[in-house]
Order: structure tokens, then sequence, then C-alpha cells
């Protein structure tokens, strides 16, 4: 059994500057009056007051649970599908040696702790600042029920929230009404010292001599003759993540997010549309009709554009969140494969190659399912069952392996 290894890599924006907010009339608070609350396992770090506001400090972080410390602001209203949500945050990063890092998510103040859109980091200043994050919900949040949950619990730091105000806006307001942090990096400058290196590479690596031979209509070689060559698409694949839903979506926002991604990329992978969780049986035979409409329009588009698309993933080693909560082993299992054929059936050659395994090795202390009785073999047995059903190329994905730590030692050779 063999397949090779694709490393994926992650980078980490700050916010470079946040100019006044402006705040679009219209809105309503759905937060008003109501306290922040704080929630931090003991072994992980304490809470303290701060004013209306909360202190939090980490001592134990862990990157892979940020839940295990955070702080919540309690939604009273409901909010429809569609309807913009607006977060407004005061809070600094007090370390003397690093900003501050949180995670702000919108979701149920409840178990399943359900996200209506996606959760979006921020990074704190030593210096106080109201930091816009905007959210789209893309289900109905009953009234109550929901809140904004800023989890701080993935490094070692001390965060303080003066105060959250959440605001909900109609789903007719255009996006780019509302404000958003300037983000940035270290080296987006124009002169960046990297820019020549690379550029020396792409010239080496990157690029190849082109010769043409013009001949005219008796075949003789043509002289002094203008010719103009445009490149149309890389062969390199230039890639990035999309959204199935941005892809297929018939907004003005959609149609720009469409035009970034023909002009930019010529390789791409769906963010989350082909992972089991998915397309877990809980999503409903109406829901996954949409679901796979969208995917086909998506699809249809990317081929359109010459755009290859890869397939991620067919299994994650690490237990997936569409399997929380699953102990029978049979039942999982019976799970897995019955995902990995109904993907394959409905994705066939649309893809140009398959992450086959996802997170074998994983982060610290993750829930193996090949660890568990019964399921030592569930990763085997799914490369075996996908090479029996697709020729594609295969890949294990990991990123995991790559950084000072137990993976990295029991691992890498």
């Amino acid at each position: 059994m063999q397949a090779l290894l694709f490393a994926s890599v992650s980078a980490v924006l700050s916010f470079a500057q946040l100019q006044a907010l402006e705040i679009p009339s219209g809105g309503s608070g759905i937060n008003d009056g109501q306290p922040l609350q704080a929630s931090l396992r003991p072994e992980v770090g304490r809470a303290e007051a701060l004013g209306a506001g909360k202190r939090i400090t980490v001592t134990r972080p862990d990157a892979t649970k940020p839940y295990l410390a955070q702080c919540k602001a309690p939604l009273l209203g409901m909010v429809a599908t569609s309807e913009r949500v607006l977060v407004l945050i005061k809070a600094r990063g007090i370390d003397a040696e690093s900003q501050g890092m949180v995670q702000v998510k919108l979701q149920l103040n409840e178990a399943p702790y359900t996200a209506f859109g996606a959760s979006v980091d921020l990074t704190l200043s030593d210096e106080w600042s109201e930091l816009p994050v905007v959210f789209v919900a893309n289900a109905d949040i009953p009234s109550g029920k929901g809140a904004v949950a800023i989890l701080c619990g993935k490094r070692a730091q001390t965060i303080e929230i003066e105060s959250v105000r959440v605001l909900k806006y109609p789903a007719t307001l255009d996006l780019a009404a509302l404000p958003r942090i300037q983000r940035s990096y270290p080296g987006r400058e124009p002169d960046a010292p990297w820019r020549k290196a690379a550029l020396d590479r792409i010239e080496q690596h990157r690029k190849a001599d082109l010769a043409l031979t013009l001949t005219g209509a008796d075949g003789k070689p043509l002289a002094n003759t203008a010719v103009k060559l445009r490149l149309s698409q890389h062969e390199f694949g230039f890639g990035t993540c999309v959204s199935s839903h941005r892809i297929a979506g018939q907004t003005a926002d959609d149609q720009q997010y469409r035009d970034l991604v023909q002009s930019l990329f010529s390789i791409v992978v769906f963010e989350n549309n082909l992972k089991d969780s998915s397309w877990k049986p809980e999503v409903g035979v109406a829901r996954r009709a949409l679901l796979n409409a969208e995917l086909d329009s998506a699809f249809t588009w990317l081929a359109g554009q010459h755009i290859a698309v890869r397939g991620h993933y067919l299994m994650q080693v690490a237990r997936p969140p569409g399997l929380a909560g699953m102990d029978d082993a049979a039942a999982v299992r019976e799970r897995i494969l019955n995902s990995v054929r109904e993907r394959l059936a409905f994705v066939q050659d649309r893809v140009c190659e398959w992450d086959v395994i996802n997170h074998p090795i994983a982060w610290s202390n993750a829930d193996l399912l090949n660890k568990h009785t019964g399921l030592e073999d569930i990763d085997r047995e799914v490369f075996k069952l996908g090479r029996s059903l697709t020729k594609l190329p295969f890949f294990v994905n990991e990123n995991q392996i790559f950084r000072p730590g137990p993976q990295h030692d029991d691992t890498f050779t």
C-alpha cells in the first residue's frame, strides 16, 4: 500500500491597522444588558471580573480544545438565516512577550453548541481596541438560544475583554457596509527582502524557454513578423481552498469570489464539502440534495475555467465531528465505508486526486479511530475500498510531523 504524503502549511495573519469604526444604521442590538460569562476549567487557568468585563488567564493551553477557556455573550433575540451579525469586541492581550490570540464563534449557547458560520481568529494587541467580526447566519438561531463565544484556550496568555456588542442586520445589507479589520502580515511589503530570492527561484524553476517556427501559407519561415503571446493558464498548480456555496452563489460577492479564484489559481480544494462530516445521514435528504446541487454547479464552473479540483478527504483517522459520540465500532465502520462509497460515486472523475487518509498522526490527545478495538484496520480498509472504486492518485494528508514534539519524534525519519 503506497501513497504520497501531502503536507499542509498554514499562515497566521495579524491586523496591521484598524480604522475608526463606522457602524451602519439599521442594526438592532441582540445582547443588550446581558453580562459576559466566563468559563474555564480550573486546570486550564482562571477568570476574574474586570468591571463589566472579564480577565482570562490561560496557564495550560490546548490548541485542539480552545473552548476550555472562553468568554460568552448570550444573545436575547433570534437571528434568521442569512441575517448579518456584527460583533464588536473591545479587548486586549496583556502578555509582555506576544500578542493575544482568540477564536470567535457564533453558536448555540447549549449543547451541542452548533456553529452558525465559520469561526474567526483574532489577534489582540496590548492596546485596547474595539474589533469587528462579521457573521452571516447559515441557519435560524432561536430566540435566547444563541451566543457569541470567544475561545481563549489555544495558547498561554492573559486576555482582557471589556465589552462585547452584538448587532444584527437584514439579509439584504451589503456586507461591504460593515466594518472589517485590515489584515496584513510581516513581509507583505513590495520591497520585502524575500521577494528577490523568490523571483530568482521562479526564473530557475518555474520558467522554460519556448521556441516557435512561424511559416507563411507557402510553408516558408516568416521574417520580421511581430508575434504576441499570452499565457492563458499556469501549468504549475497555484492552489487554494474554496467554498462550493460561494462558487455556486448568485450574489455580487459570489461573482467577485469567482473572479478572484479564476484569476489567481489553477487548482483548488473544497473546504469541507467533500469531508465525511458533511455527508452524515443527519444532514437529511432535502438538505443533501441542495448541497449536491451546489457541488454540481461548482464542479461545472471550475471545469469551465480549466481549474483542477483535489478531493479532500475520504477518511480522517482523528475522530471527525460527524462521528462524535459513536462508540459502536461496527456502526462507525459501516458509516465510514458507506460514506466513502457515496462520495466516490457522486464525485467520480471530477477531482484529479484524493486525500484518501487525513490526519493519521494528528494532534496531541487526538482520538484516533484505529486505536479502538474493532477499528484497528479501518484506514487500510478505506484505502483498499477507495482503490477498488477509483484509479485516481491517492495522498495521505498530515501537517503534524514537521514540528518539534512527539508527532515528529515518533514518525519522522
